[in-house]
């Protein structure tokens, strides 16, 4: 398959009264076309910051302060969304790369209609009038499951339930067919049904429209149904990376391991769920060496001293820890 996104040495840092906070250290990873690649780890550890960074939607006083982000596009054009100027930037949004973010209430502009802010991404990016722009949004509405579009096209966000809007959300970024989705944590606070049934969407779309999809969540069942590789993410850093089906039968990371291990599993009994101890540390104070090795059961001398460097252990299977340098 086509690498549509290519993430290389990525560093966003927030500069707050005199300190420099690194929420995102240096990461990478590729997104094939037709690939879903699932990004991982618990709140705070750099997941929507990395979404942001590649959108360039960084709020401030946060600031990419190194890396480069490739996006290939389907003519074979090859750029780097870093250095292009926000001129470009704002063709690049929402026509080659589109984002779905986490909250939609907040996300949707609460004095216009839903029809008004599908349409406004196609006029902005596509040579259409507002008639064909509208019949657009319809279809739009009608393919991620509204019903009633020709009606609902007209409502305000308010007159939607979560479920519903956030479908908006979907069809908003769905509609100039871009190369690359980012679903932020695209089924919080939804439940358990309506989350189902937005992820099966998700899924049915991007095979429809042969994208790349970014997938933050820390929803690891999510993960294991809806994804085709995974990074785990600690406090700004990717310590493993794997094919899904690999990394479910063989977690090596000593992090991943502790998240499955938290998993609650049907038919088993046990009194107490397995937790990790500790908390994420801050990014005021983030430990030296291996970042995670205060919360580590197998944390050794080295780990405290050195920071580890990614090693492949099978192709596709890149692990960042000490255990696995001897």
């Amino acid at each position: 398959m086509t690498v549509t996104l290519k993430l290389e040495n990525l560093h966003t840092y927030f500069h707050l009264e005199g300190q420099t906070l690194k929420a995102v250290r240096g990461i990478g990873f590729t997104l094939k076309r037709g690939e879903t690649l699932g990004l991982v780890g618990e709140s705070g550890c750099g997941k929507t910051v990395t979404a942001l960074s590649l959108m360039r939607l960084v709020p401030a006083p946060g600031r990419i302060e190194a890396g480069r982000v490739w996006l290939e596009n389907r003519k074979g054009e090859r750029r780097d969304l870093l250095v292009i100027p926000e001129r470009q930037m704002r063709a690049v949004r929402g026509k080659e790369m589109a984002m779905i973010f986490q909250e939609p209430m907040t996300s949707l502009n609460p004095v216009f209609t839903i029809g008004d802010q599908i349409m406004e991404a196609i006029l902005v990016h596509e040579k259409t009038g507002r008639r064909e722009a509208l019949q657009r949004a319809i279809e739009l509405l009608r393919n991620v499951n509204i019903p009633s579009p020709e009606l609902r096209i007209k409502d305000y966000p308010h007159q939607l339930s979560g479920g519903q809007r956030q479908r908006v959300m979907i069809a908003m970024a769905l509609s100039c067919r871009p190369e690359v989705l980012i679903a932020d944590e695209p089924t919080t606070a939804l439940d358990v049904t309506v989350q189902a049934r937005i992820l099966q969407l998700l899924s049915r779309l991007r095979e429809k429209y042969k994208m790349a999809v970014l997938l933050v969540t820390h929803d690891l069942g999510v993960v294991a149904q809806d994804t085709d590789r995974v990074a785990v993410m600690y406090l700004g850093r990717i310590v493993e990376d794997a094919p899904t089906t690999t990394l479910f039968a063989r977690p090596l990371h000593p992090y991943t391991r502790a998240l499955m291990e938290s998993i609650p599993r049907l038919g088993e009994e046990k009194k107490r769920l397995k937790t990790i101890r500790g908390a994420v540390p801050t990014l005021s104070r983030i430990p030296s060496g291996c970042s995670f090795h205060p919360r580590c059961p197998l944390a050794r001398e080295i780990c405290r001293e050195r920071e580890p460097i990614p090693r492949e252990i099978t192709p596709g299977h890149r692990v960042e820890c000490h255990l696995f340098h001897e």
